[in-house]
This record gives structure tokens, C-alpha cells and sequence, in this order.
């Protein structure tokens, strides 16, 4: 993907679409998806001196901590047991459904809880992802969409997605750019978005063929532009200030520092996994036993040379302590298990303090030699990962009510009776953090000690609003302490 060609084919446009967005690209973006695939090239691959002088390209193990540290990222910050609630009965039944799961209605009808948490996790490893919202079955009065579907795009690479103007930080014009190939011709698709003077936006599209290392503008088959009520995109990147390029409005990966601890823990998991390799039984062999052949005139024993299956070395002549000729002696080296543990250990703790996780968030089991989450950490050492889990579930809350109030903005302009300014609240997972079996029980206690009102536990473990927390507690028919079907 040329991405210099199609920001200079959008300037060519009248676009303001930034030039140093190639560079991050490029020198952060693409470093990102690198770790987070598990393997970099200028590290990972490396040559190490072979016999008779030669260099041989050898392959480092690797963890790949990057795509974990996202994955956990993402269990924390949005799960199963995130709960959207709206104080509007239609309207949050036309968002989320009235099923307990929420896994109906405009976001469940997407896959949004299994896509939003696999978006999340893009979004703490590259920095920056988005949600699109587009009209299916259109149709359209005097350019306005007045009719059709909502239809939820799940934009998970930075670099299809080009900001053309922000302020604050806040990206309010963007392009999301698909490229694909037809016929041995190149072509990029730009999904422009762009707000008017009056708060509205207009959406443009644009199709450009590459012509000689350019991109030029083509015909584009399909509507090339409708307007909007609302803001119809929505960006989503780690609660992180973006100190590498300031003038972007782009975001940070989570594990942007922490490039060097990934080397470390993946040079001492290459190490640990090297001791294993080559800590195998050596029997040392007089050449007599062995057959050779000659190349270049160096003789060269008749054996597998790699180091893995060769467990006879041989050597040009064996003596015992006596002086007396060997044929053969056998050799059992030590291996370093508790050194290369504590090696790996101590980059995954850097790991771990460097991506705001805690300073012990992972632990290299000494019996399985498997990463596992250490839980028993988490829960006890809750201060700095509650901290960041707080600091990072700002960025989540701004992105899920963004993404609610555009989407019920454009739902009320196709005609859906909701109300776009229902009042919204996020529950969150915090099971993490809390035994809630424990919480739960010493709630009720309190509750029957008269210290707390029986709406209270609703609100705190429901996520209902007061108000309906207090109708569901007076109804004497209904189970106060059970969630609503």
C-alpha cells in the first residue's frame, strides 16, 4: 500500500490530508504490527558464524507479549459483562434489544460486543482504529438520506484511516481508505468524510486508479455523496498523549515503550529454548569410527551438521586421564533452567510496568514455563492497574457514547422513533478487580441491617438508573435482587 501516492492524490484534491502521516505510518504504525504479529525482521532474523567462516541466518524465539498485552487490554476494558444503558425504554431497545445479553437490536444485529472487543484490542496495539457507520438500502430526498439501514464498519488498521482536519486532538474531517486490484490495475477507494458550516456532514466518494507510480482520479460506480445529520465516524485509541507526533491526531500503541522490554524477554526465551536445543547428550567420537569425504581438501565428517540432531561430535583424537586412547565418552551438560526463568521473569515484569499494567502482571510458571495471567497478583496489587484501567475506560467511555448518540442521531433521521438524547451510562466489568460474590453478600447484609436501600443494589450491580432501580424494587411481584428479563 503506497501511502505517500494516496495522500499526495488527496492533496492533488484540495484535501488537507497531513504529509507526515506516511512517516508515522511507516516508523510507528508499521513497527507496531510487526511486534504484534510476533516477528521483526531486523531482530528476529539475525546471522551467527557457521563453519569454516560462513554466516547461517538464524531465527530468535519469541513470546509475542505484544498481542497478549492487547488481548488482556481488551478483556479489561471491553467484555461480555459491559452493559450499555439508556433511560428510554424504545430507544435502548432499538440500540441493544431487551435481552439481558444485549445482543439484539442495532448493535447486536453487527456482532458489535465480539467485534468492538476484537477492535479494542487493534486499537491498544496500533494506535488507532475507528467505527463507521453507512446506510444500506439508501434512499435519498434532495441529497439527505431519509431512508435505509445502519450498517456498523469495523476499521482496524491506522493506516486506512487518514484525518484532514482536527482541533484538540479530535479528528472532526477523515478519509477511510480500501485499496484493491482488478485487472493488474491498482485502485484505492476514499471514504471522505467532511462537517459543513451548519453541523451537518457530507459524505464523499472517491475512486482513484495509480498510473505510473500516481494515483489519478477515476470514475466512482455508486453514489458519490449524500449528507448526514451527524457525525457518522467514530475513533477509538488509547488514553495516551501522542508524544512521538505531536502534530497528529493519531494514537499511541499501549506497548509503544515498551519496544526494548520485548526484546529483552525474547532474547532470554531465545536463550532458555537455545539451552534445551543444544544442552542435549554429546558423545564425543574418535574419527576413526567415522567415515569422511573430501571437499576442498578439508576433510569434512559424514554426519548431519545442524545442532539439533547431531548428538556425536567428533574430535581427531581421545585420551583417557591415563593416556589411554578412547574410542568414544559421553557428555551430559547442565541446563540453565532457573537462570533463564529469572531472565525471561524480569522482562515481563518491564513488560508489564511499561504497558500500565503493574509491575508483576505476569509470571513465567516455573513447572508449566507457560505465561499466565498471575490473578492473585491482580487482585492484590490493585493500585496502579485500578489507576490505568480508570484512565483507560475515559478513552472507552468518550468512544461508546460518540458512537451511541451518532448512531441514534442517524436512526432518528431514517425515521426510528428513539430519542438520541437519552441518558446514557456504561457498566463495566469489574470482576477483575472485586470478588463480587463477596460484594453482593456484604451489600445485602447492609441492605438488612438498614444502612442501604434495596434500590442501591440495583444500581450497583444492574446498572439501572435510580429511577428505574426504585420501580422495579416497588414492584412486590418481581424479584429485587434478579435483573429484569
Amino acid at each position: 500500500m503506497d501511502i505517500k501516492a494516496i495522500v499526495k492524490a488527496l492533496q492533488k484534491e484540495g484535501y488537507s490530508a497531513p504529509t507526515s502521516y506516511a512517516s508515522f505510518i511507516e516508523n510507528c504504525t508499521d513497527v507496531w504490527f510487526q511486534w504484534y504479529k510476533g516477528f521483526v525482521n531486523n531482530f528476529h532474523k539475525y546471522q551467527v558464524l557457521g563453519g569454516q567462516s560462513k554466516t547461517v541466518e538464524a531465527t530468535r524465539s519469541t513470546l509475542n507479549m505484544a498481542k497478549t498485552v492487547s488481548e488482556d487490554w481488551a478483556s479489561f476494558l471491553l467484555n461480555e459483562k459491559t452493559y450499555i444503558n439508556l433511560d428510554d425504554e424504545a430507544t435502548q431497545k432499538y440500540l441493544v434489544g431487551d435481552d439481558l445479553e444485549q445482543e439484539s437490536g442495532i448493535l447486536g444485529e453487527s456482532g458489535f460486543w465480539v467485534k468492538s472487543n476484537k477492535l479494542v484490542e487493534r486499537a491498544y496495539a496500533l494506535g488507532t482504529c475507528a467505527v463507521v457507520a453507512t446506510i444500506a438500502n439508501a434512499k435519498m430526498k434532495n441529497n439527505i438520506i431519509t431512508e435505509g439501514k445502519i450498517k456498523l464498519k469495523y476499521i482496524k488498521n491506522p493506516n486506512r484511516i487518514i484525518p484532514l482536519k482536527w482541533e484538540d486532538n479530535e479528528i472532526i474531517d477523515c478519509a477511510f481508505i480500501s485499496t484493491y486490484v482488478l485487472e493488474n490495475n491498482s485502485y484505492f477507494n476514499a471514504h471522505i468524510h467532511q462537517m459543513q458550516l451548519d453541523g451537518t456532514y457530507k459524505i464523499k466518494n472517491m475512486e482513484f486508479i495509480k498510473k505510473n507510480d500516481e494515483y489519478v482520479r477515476t470514475k466512482f460506480e455508486g453514489v458519490e455523496s449524500y449528507t448526514l445529520n451527524k457525525k457518522a465516524f467514530f475513533i477509538l485509541k488509547p488514553n495516551l498523549e501522542n508524544n512521538l507526533y505531536d502534530d497528529l491526531p493519531l494514537g499511541l500503541s499501549i506497548y509503544s515503550t515498551a519496544i526494548d522490554a520485548f526484546k529483552t524477554t525474547d532474547l532470554s526465551y531465545t536463550n532458555f529454548d537455545s539451552d534445551f536445543l543444544l544442552g542435549r547428550k554429546k558423545i564425543f567420537m574418535s574419527q576413526d569410527l567415522v567415515a569422511t569425504t573430501m571437499a576442498d581438501g578439508v576433510a569434512i565428517p559424514d554426519t548431519d551438521k545442524t545442532a539439533e540432531t547431531s548428538m556425536f561430535v567428533l574430535v581427531p583424537e581421545m585420551q583417557n586421564p591415563e593416556g589411554k586412547k578412547m574410542l568414544f565418552e559421553e557428555y551430559n551438560p547442565a541446563i540453565r533452567v532457573e537462570e533463564n526463568t529469572k531472565g525471561i521473569q524480569t522482562g515481563l515484569n518491564m513488560i508489564s510496568f511499561k504497558c500500565q499494567l503493574g509491575s508483576n502482571f505476569y509470571d513465567f510458571d516455573k513447572v508449566s514455563r507457560t505465561v499466565y495471567q498471575n490473578t492473585d497478583s491482580t487482585k492484590a496489587n490493585t493500585g496502579a492497574l485500578q489507576k490505568s484501567v480508570a484512565k483507560q475506560r475515559i478513552a472507552i467511555t468518550e468512544f461508546l457514547k460518540e458512537l451511541v448518540a451518532g448512531v441514534l442521531s442517524l436512526a432518528k433521521q431514517l425515521g426510528e422513533a428513539v430519542d438520541p438524547e437519552s441518558k446514557l451510562s456504561i457498566q463495566f466489568d469489574e470482576s477483575f478487580f472485586t470478588d463480587e460474590k463477596y460484594e453482593k453478600e456484604q451489600f445485602l447484609k447492609e441492605i438488612a441491617a438498614g444502612v442501604r436501600k434495596k434500590h442501591e443494589y440495583r444500581m450497583k450491580f444492574f446498572g439501572e438508573s435510580e429511577e428505574e432501580a426504585k420501580k422495579n424494587t416497588e414492584d412486590e411481584e418481581s424479584d429485587v435482587f434478579t435483573r429484569a428479563e
